[in-house]
């Protein structure tokens, strides 16, 4: 019976392949909420900081009342960049982890290619090793027979 012998290399690159992309789809996911969250702390930096100048101005002896309005503005501003960056964040984490996930599914992938591909390479260099012995136990049979006939002969 001839053995069928599954070509191991090009599954295994292909899944190599997908797993590297997946990890690159990764990295950019990491990247982009990284740079989210960072602008995210860059903005309530900023509204901590025009909530100071406005408590400052509450406290000068001439309210300026302009200045005030600018300020109250500005803060309403910020505090509707912050909901629309915690908002976008969230979207962005959710994404990565869909990504994390893939990424995990696609090593889990290789590595169930390369244990099969092992494994298939231990089973064939076991029946080689078993039909060599054969091959040795039925020559060295062989080799003892024919002496055996040579000397009753």
């Amino acid at each position: 019976m001839i053995d069928f012998v599954f070509r191991w290399a090009t599954p295994l690159r292909i899944r190599l392949q997908e797993r590297e992309q997946l990890h690159l789809q990764l990295v950019e996911a990491m990247d982009i909420w990284q740079q989210t969250v960072n602008r995210l702390a860059r903005c309530r930096e900023a509204r901590s900081a025009v909530t100071d100048r406005l408590r400052s101005l509450r406290r000068a002896g001439r309210v300026d009342l302009h200045a005030l309005r600018r300020q109250y503005l500005r803060r309403a501003s910020l505090d509707q960049q912050i909901l629309m960056l915690e908002r976008e964040a969230g979207c962005r984490y959710q994404r990565l982890e869909v990504c994390r996930g893939a990424f995990r599914e696609a090593e889990r992938a290789v590595r169930a290619l390369q244990k099969l591909r092992s494994r298939e390479t231990e089973r064939r260099q076991g029946q080689q090793q078993e039909s060599e012995m054969e091959q040795l136990d039925q020559s060295g049979a062989t080799s003892w027979l024919a002496r055996r006939m040579t000397e009753d002969a």
